[in-house]
């Protein structure tokens, strides 16, 4: 007998074939199911316990495009990587350092329904065109990539963004 495909069965898979772990880290099993779920769920965790795996399986087993935010230029890009590795999905960058070619091509693939992961800096939701994008695409996940920036960089000038 073929055994059932269940969000339970895939984040076995996820957490099993594609990662290589034994077993999910503490708190990453209980978010996935969360998010499959479709509840808002934050994960609160220590740096290198999982927390990408978490929104990468779930990004790949909702239907729709999955947004992170991600204040850190060299951490969209590793995400990015991580992604064109084990991870199933295809996946973009956008952010200010980024010349506007690369900005119109990653543009483009969102709009097709080719990105299944975009990344983008919190500038880019001061661009009219970039929400228009977001709103016709209606992405399933949002995800806030280092947090614990938005409170630090608030009271920084030069990232207003996040006040």
């Amino acid at each position: 007998m073929k055994k059932q495909k269940t969000p339970q069965n895939y984040i076995n898979y996820f957490i099993h074939d594609i990662y290589g772990y034994d077993q999910p880290h503490p708190g990453q099993e209980e978010a996935l199911l969360s998010l499959r779920e479709g509840h808002d769920t934050l994960a609160i965790m220590p740096t290198g316990s999982g927390k990408s795996l978490i929104y990468q399986a779930a990004g790949s087993l909702l239907p729709g495009p999955t947004v992170v935010v991600s204040p850190l230029v060299a951490l969209q890009y590793d995400q990015l990587n991580s992604l064109q590795g084990p991870a199933p999905g295809s996946a973009g960058v956008i952010n200010p350092a980024q010349p506007a070619a690369e900005t119109a091509s990653t543009v483009k693939e969102f709009e097709a329904g080719r990105l299944e992961f975009l990344f983008l800096a919190p500038e880019q939701f001061n661009d009219q065109t970039i929400l228009e994008h977001l709103k016709k695409n209606r992405p399933s996940l949002f995800v806030v990539d280092e947090a614990h920036c938005i409170s630090e960089w608030a009271t920084i000038s030069g990232r207003n963004t996040f006040r």
